[in-house]
């Protein structure tokens, strides 16, 4: 059903003959000139490291085992690479910058080092978010990150019950993952908690204990997802062989909407269709998302970066991303180029996934595209939508069927890119 609704809009907004193509690159041809031609005063910043002590079989990210030779070879590619593109555009504005793996905390003071290099080469003028393994959430370098300047963080939890734990193959349990919380939230203000839910043989009262056992902990902010069993992860294997069942569509809607009911009734407001957040009591309060931001320049290994006239990726092998820049060469591998109609529908999905729409932007991109205020409105009629004077509104019947296209379009569209990606270093052309 979501194959043919995707497939429909996609048809309908961008031609029965358009393919994505990501083609061969090796620069993402950015310079201060053609910033400021595209009116971009400011890029927030995505950093990845690629390191984790334990892999889990269901990430999809880009990582690989810790090993101390090759990160001692990491760090400094990654700084290089940090330096060429000061190099280029100088001191330019930075609103956030966001850490992701990989676990970015495997080695605090590689990433403090990284994070006083981009102090001194960038004007960051907002917040530095992290997420963090449960396991690594000792106050020691808790408080190393709180000095060096990390006021956002995210603590990958997942559950708090050692069954669910077991079988999405984390290596810590309960007692480890509340204790992490605990120490997290002694030192930070703004603290997310990552759930998930609709996880084989997983009941609505064990997702609400995680839920409450998040709340009474003082997480401010509530991330809870489905598990995204993508074909090469080790989880998307065992899914082919039959070792793990995931829930119906029934199962999977009937969480969804307890899950949204009782955060809402709990004090948490919906910033994402994955995401609560508990209603700020004070100015302090700051959203955590690594997905949503405007445009943004990515530093590491499988990075990416996203400018008005194109996305790019870096390369994901390690080896490769530090063989490229000991060349004094960008580690870009591809390009996907769009001009201003792709990045205004670029700009409408992640609005989507918001679930809140601003009416002047909207008008201001789409006022004389009837094809997306028809779809809109379509919206609207169907209950997806409702209309709150400046701005749309997601509903909890929109934001699942939004959640659904999301986790399609990762399982389909990112997938072919990352399957890819992952064992070829400079692949020619992606297409689909």
């Amino acid at each position: 059903m979501m194959n043919l609704f995707t497939k429909a809009f996609r048809r309908y907004l961008l031609g029965r003959v358009f393919r994505f193509q990501f083609t061969a690159s090796e620069d993402p041809g950015i310079s201060l000139e053609r910033l400021n031609a595209s009116g971009i005063e400011a890029l927030h910043i995505y950093v990845h490291i690629p390191f984790c002590k334990h892999t889990c079989p269901y990430c999809p990210y880009n990582k690989v085992p810790w090993d101390a030779e090759l990160a001692g070879q990491y760090f400094p590619a990654l700084k290089a690479e940090i330096i060429t593109y000061a190099d280029v555009i100088g001191r330019f504005q930075v609103p956030s910058i966001y850490f992701g793996g990989g676990s970015p905390a495997i080695s605090p003071l590689d990433l403090v080092d990284g994070l006083t290099l981009l102090r001194e080469v960038f004007l960051i003028t907002g917040d530095v978010c992290l997420e963090i393994n449960p396991a690594e959430c000792s106050k020691e370098t808790l408080r190393v990150l709180k000095d060096a300047g990390v006021s956002v963080i995210s603590v990958g939890i997942q559950s708090f019950k050692n069954e669910l734990l077991n079988l999405i193959g984390r290596s810590y349990d309960g007692v480890t993952a509340l204790k992490a919380l605990k120490n997290t939230v002694e030192l930070f203000e703004n603290v997310n908690v990552d759930l998930m839910f609709a996880l084989p043989h997983q009941t609505l009262k064990e997702l609400e204990s995680d839920l409450k056992t998040a709340i009474d902990n003082g997480a401010t902010q509530i991330t809870v997802y489905p598990l995204f069993t993508f074909p090469y992860s080790t989880i998307g294997r065992y899914k082919r062989l039959k070792r793990v069942k995931m829930p119906n569509f029934m199962v999977r809607r009937r969480q969804y909407y307890f899950v949204y009911d009782y955060l809402v009734s709990e004090g948490y407001e919906p910033v994402s269709v994955w995401s609560f957040m508990k209603k700020a009591s004070n100015s302090k309060s700051v959203k955590y998302s690594s997905v949503t931001r405007e445009y943004y320049l990515g530093f590491g290994a499988g990075a990416g970066s996203y400018f008005p006239w194109g996305f790019y990726l870096n390369t994901f092998p390690v080896q490769a991303y530090i063989e490229r820049l000991s060349m004094g060469k960008l580690p870009t591998s591809l390009e996907f180029a769009f001009n201003k109609r792709m990045d205004d529908l670029f700009w409408l999905y992640w609005r989507f996934y918001d679930t809140v729409i601003l009416k002047q932007e909207f008008e201001k991109r789409f006022g004389k595209d009837p094809k997306v205020k028809r779809i809109v409105e379509f919206f609207r009629k169907v209950g997806f939508l409702t209309d709150e004077g400046g701005y749309f509104r997601l509903t909890k019947r929109g934001a699942f069927w939004i959640h659904l296209a999301q986790n399609y379009f990762a399982l389909n569209y990112v997938n072919t890119i990352w399957s890819r990606a992952l064992i070829e270093p400079f692949p020619e052309l992606i297409e689909f």
